[in-house]
């Protein structure tokens, strides 16, 4: 007889509870050909952590637990984003309509990113429930997000990839996609992680911060994780309308720039290259936040370069500096002028 680990039962359990309420010892005993003595002691320790309820005495019946787990892999040809919520992860969960709804744009948007634009030819999905928080994770092997995306837009490195993929409206296929994705995924939950080429991006307390660092794992294609609290309120369309005009809420024209993404290696901002680089693409939008958290210091080249030279030849791009340290704030009120 093989040996069987936990973590290969929770992968499936939830659906199988369903499928097999009455002889769920039996059919797990086969399909991993174990013991039915292995298999007792493996739907105890279930039970006790929250995957399974059991009912009965000498003929139990089994239905899902508080925890609640799908993990499958797909073939992206032919694969669509929608299939997999309503056919496989959809059932298996046990959420509050409100979330329900957030999980399933959340859901697929992320696996529509992974079939369209990662040149990928598989995808792995896990989607995890919890006691509090129900977590995301789809996984591809297509060409990694920020070397795709610096390629496509001739941009010179990761970094300043996440900073363009940050702003929003930075898409592979313009033609068929606005850029919209992430930048409205991250601000429905309450944190993300998008992981590539031994990076990654994370934005925490829907999107109101964000960082960009170095990840140990250099795996080939993209992998993003999202982690929404099962108590939420937010609704997709309250993060579009946040970023959109009062006649039109779900126009995109407002963004918000995280400048720490060009701190995060250690170095300040300086320099006039590096306000070029903040203000690019800026007149896709009509009011853009720039975002100082994290910020410690700035200096003079780069705030000219932004709030005197940029703003002057673009008039019609409103710039509203945000959460700027009381340094901060004050050699903007000084060299802005």
């Amino acid at each position: 007889m093989s040996r069987l680990e936990l973590a290969t039962l929770t992968r499936t359990i939830t659906a199988d509870a369903l499928a097999h309420p009455t002889d769920l010892g039996p059919t797990l005993a086969r399909r991993h050909a174990v013991s039915r003595g292995t298999i007792t002691k493996q739907l105890k320790r279930l039970v006790e952590n929250g995957w399974l309820e059991r009912h009965g005495g000498t003929r139990p019946r089994y239905q899902p637990g508080i925890q609640r787990e799908v993990t499958t892999d797909y073939r992206v040809d032919g694969l669509d984003e929608h299939t997999p919520w309503l056919r496989d992860v959809h059932p298996v969960l046990a959420l509050h309509p409100d979330v329900a709804r957030i999980a399933q744009h959340v859901f697929g948007e992320l696996l529509n990113n992974a079939i369209d634009h990662a040149g990928a030819t598989t995808v792995a999905v896990s989607v995890r429930q919890t006691p509090t928080h129900l977590h995301i994770l789809i996984g591809d092997d297509g060409l990694g997000v920020f070397n795709q995306l610096a390629q496509r837009a001739g941009l010179p490195d990761a970094q300043r990839a996440a900073l363009e993929l940050s702003k929003g409206r930075l898409t592979t296929q313009p033609e068929c996609h606005g850029g919209r994705g992430l930048f409205f995924v991250a601000r429905m939950v309450d944190a993300m992680n998008l992981q590539s080429n031994g990076q990654v991006l994370q934005w925490r307390h829907r999107g109101e911060s964000v960082q960009f660092r170095s990840h140990p794992l250099n795996r080939t294609g993209t992998t993003v994780f999202v982690s929404l609290a099962l108590d939420s309120t937010v609704r997709p369309t309250d993060a579009y309308s946040a970023f959109g005009s009062d006649d039109a809420p779900l126009d995109f024209s407002r963004t918000q720039v995280p400048l720490r993404l060009l701190t995060d290696n250690g170095l300040s901002l300086d320099s006039r290259a590096q306000a070029r680089w903040v203000v690019s693409r800026l007149e896709l939008f009509a009011t853009a936040e720039l975002d100082f958290d994290g910020v410690d210091d700035v200096g003079p080249s780069f705030i000219d370069e932004v709030f005197r030279v940029y703003a002057k030849a673009h008039p019609e791009v409103a710039l509203q500096p945000t959460k700027a340290s009381e340094r901060v704030g004050k050699l903007l009120k000084s060299l802005a002028h």
